[in-house]
């Protein structure tokens, strides 16, 4: 059965060059994992399901796969692109179809998910590749790719590897807070000269019309206790007091209640305090 399952198309490849090439797809992330040597043998979807080929990512957000595919004569064809953890029989994570592939498919086949899939860096996973026709062959090379192999029906093929990128993105840097804490009057001071704004403001309109500074407006509403609108002004971080983002957010949202519509923040000034 081994050896049935095993396609060698070499007499057709160089028509196959010649005929349907995969349509332009807008990649997301860059290539993680990948085995891009293609050779001669070729491996039906259908017939030796289950298959796929294990990786393991070193980028911690997962985006696309693709697959060298190779179609035959005949209908068209539903292909799903499963991510499972662990196993071939793993929990998917994630799932990407592509429907009415046609039959004169030839080249690299890619599968983008819907949003950038969380995934273990070290650990291993498994593409898996799906087909609802016999008429789509997955193209291999010799065990070109050493973190992982090939596996189908009920074998783990190590001397084989599926064609295959996988494509991913790395996590978005976590702004570090370093910014000493301070009173709301203080912030209110930044955000303002940040917003060019005087503090001196006339608010209301007609007969209700008056004049606040704001700095003081923030120190009033303050109060003699540290905490503004409930909110202590300092939090603890690895150990060092640091202050509190949820402060400055208070003290913002009291600037706006008076009109001004601010949008400067606490990780602004933390990049301001940085600069030479």
């Amino acid at each position: 059965m081994r050896e049935k399952s095993k396609k060698l198309f070499a007499l057709i490849l160089a028509m196959f060059m010649i005929l349907g090439i995969p349509g332009v797809y807008a990649i997301s992330g860059t290539v993680d994992q990948a085995n891009e040597s293609r050779g001669d043998w070729a491996y039906s979807i259908y017939g030796n399901k289950p298959i796929g080929q294990e990786f393991i990512p070193q980028m911690p957000l997962l985006t696309g796969v693709e697959v060298y595919v190779m179609g035959l004569w005949g209908p068209a064809a539903d292909i799903t692109v499963n991510i499972r953890e662990a196993t071939i029989n793993g929990t998917v994570i994630a799932s990407k179809t592509i429907y009415a592939v046609a039959s004169d498919i030839y080249g690299w086949l890619y599968f983008g998910f819907d949003s950038a899939i969380p995934v273990n860096t070290g650990s291993v996973y498994v593409i898996e590749v799906q087909s609802t026709n016999d008429t789509h062959y997955l193209y291999t090379n010799e065990n070109v790719y050493a973190p992982g192999n090939m596996l189908y029906v009920v074998y783990i093929e190590k001397i084989t590897d599926l064609c295959f990128r996988t494509y991913g993105m790395e996590l978005p840097p976590v702004p570090v807070n370093n910014i000493t804490p301070m009173a709301a009057p203080n912030i209110a001071e930044i955000i303002l000269a940040a917003e060019g704004v005087s503090p001196n403001q006339s608010i209301g309109k007609g007969k209700d019309r008056e004049q606040l500074n704001l700095i003081s407006e923030t120190a009033r509403h303050m109060g003699p206790q540290t905490q503004f609108d409930g909110i202590e002004k300092s939090v603890i971080v690895d150990g060092v007091e640091v202050c509190n983002p949820a402060y400055w957010d208070a003290v913002l949202a009291f600037l706006n209640s008076l009109g001004p519509g601010f949008t400067f923040d606490y990780t602004l000034y933390d990049y301001i305090e940085d600069q030479p």
